[in-house]
């Protein structure tokens, strides 16, 4: 099977999965007493850089700022969603940053990957806040888009093993 071939269903494979990953979850209880779709979409946008991922390499770092008033099952507990949170955001988006330069020739360079990458993950964002599934979070749009720059030294690094060959 030819490279690019190889590429492309590993591609949509990943999308497939990225999109169940992302959007088939349960809905907020739309009918409860007083919610507000308003309300809803203005609590779940967070437009600050750095204040979810600084909270939680504040919580990793500063154990003590937290273990003073946490009970210890609970401060892990928080621990492992920090960083299931960050290096999730990180590592999901690596395969997008390695395969879009392999299957489209405009995206060889690490600027025009980087938009690409830049403008999915912030279609995605904006749909999880307008469809309910999740938060508009600036700290994602980072993260997700450092993955994708990760991939892409992989695919660069995986491009220089092929020449080598």
């Amino acid at each position: 099977m030819p490279k690019k071939s190889a590429s492309f269903y590993i591609f949509c494979a990943y999308s497939a999965w990225m999109l169940g990953l992302l959007f088939i979850r349960e809905l907020p209880d739309l009918s409860a007493p007083g919610f507000s779709y308003r309300e809803h979409i203005r609590s779940h946008v967070h437009l600050i850089p750095f204040t979810t991922t600084g909270g939680f390499l504040d919580l990793l770092l500063h154990p003590h700022r937290y273990l003073s008033w946490m009970e210890a099952p609970a401060y892990t507990s928080a621990c492992r969603h920090a960083i299931r949170n960050l290096g999730g955001n990180i590592l999901l988006f690596v395969p997008l940053g390695f395969l879009l330069p392999r299957l489209f020739p405009r995206l060889q360079s690490l600027k025009n990957t980087l938009l690409c990458t830049a403008a999915i993950i912030l279609c995605v964002e904006i749909l999880q806040l307008f469809t309910l599934l999740g938060y508009f979070d600036i700290d994602d749009l980072i993260l997700n888009t450092l993955g994708s720059a990760i991939g892409y030294g992989l695919h660069r690094l995986a491009g220089r093993s092929e020449i080598k060959k």
